[in-house]
């Protein structure tokens, strides 16, 4: 279906807080915008999703003080957005 190449063009974006991973640094995304310079490219960058250094130790934090209370477990909060792909296969965020 894709290629090894298509994935390479993909910008990884935290599904919770929204910034881009620009070379191992997390990013805002007007930062990693303005660094990558995709208002120059002639199509709209991709996204994929993951989650940053920070947001995961905040996640794993939370999962080990709920284990330490004796707590259930809760699943993870869903992010409040959905990505949608036009015709043309470009993602958008949708919130």
């Amino acid at each position: 279906m894709f290629g090894k190449s298509s994935f390479s063009n993909l910008l990884r974006a935290c599904a919770w807080c929204d910034r881009i991973d620009v070379g191992g640094h997390w990013l805002e995304p007007v930062a990693a915008i303005r660094q990558l310079r995709t208002y120059e490219w002639s199509d709209p960058p991709a996204f994929t999703h993951g989650v940053c250094e920070s947001c995961l130790a905040g996640l794993l934090q939370k999962r080990e003080l709920a284990r330490s209370a004796g707590a259930a477990l809760p699943e993870p909060a869903a992010p409040d957005r959905v990505a949608v792909r036009d015709v043309r296969g470009h993602a958008t965020v949708a919130r």
